[in-house]
């Protein structure tokens, strides 16, 4: 009789830790302890009307091209791919680059929804070459698209 009250207790032991793990499993795994992640899903084409997509943000796929004399804009489409919401979403662009403004970003971007962070070529500066920037929030990984600047 006591070996069976003993599996009892085993068997109940055993339920509440496996309970427990797989909560804390899960949630480690959906909310990754408040981190976000981000995609790139596409990029516009200034001057023309369309969206290229992208189909690997994490190797700076996505090339965006904005003319200084058009002062053109182009828009990073970007999707939350987590369960917890991301926070201040930008470009981090290099302080030299003082003719690249960034119009808008994504303050808030919510688990499943899209945003769009807009670039804009403005002043007289030196065109700049192809260079990769990093696309990042408060709480998210990085993702990477080209960027270039032409007169």
């Amino acid at each position: 009789m006591k070996i069976f009250g003993l599996n009892k207790a085993i068997l109940l032991t055993f339920s509440l830790l496996s309970l427990l793990t797989s909560q804390a499993f899960s949630q480690n795994n959906f909310t990754g302890n408040g981190r976000a992640s981000l995609e790139i899903k596409a990029v516009s084409i200034p001057g023309k009307s369309g969206l290229v997509s992208c189909h690997n943000s994490l190797l700076a796929e996505c090339f965006i091209t904005l003319s200084i004399m058009a002062q053109s804009e182009g828009f990073i489409i970007i999707k939350n791919t987590s369960a917890n919401p991301a926070f201040n979403i930008r470009a981090l662009l290099p302080a030299d680059w003082t003719n690249v403004s960034q119009p808008s970003i994504c303050e808030v971007l919510n688990p499943g929804e899209e945003c769009s962070v807009v670039l804009k070529a403005t002043g007289a500066e030196p065109p700049r070459p192809r260079t990769t920037m990093e696309l990042k929030g408060t709480n998210t990984n990085s993702a990477f698209f080209d960027l270039e600047v032409v007169a």
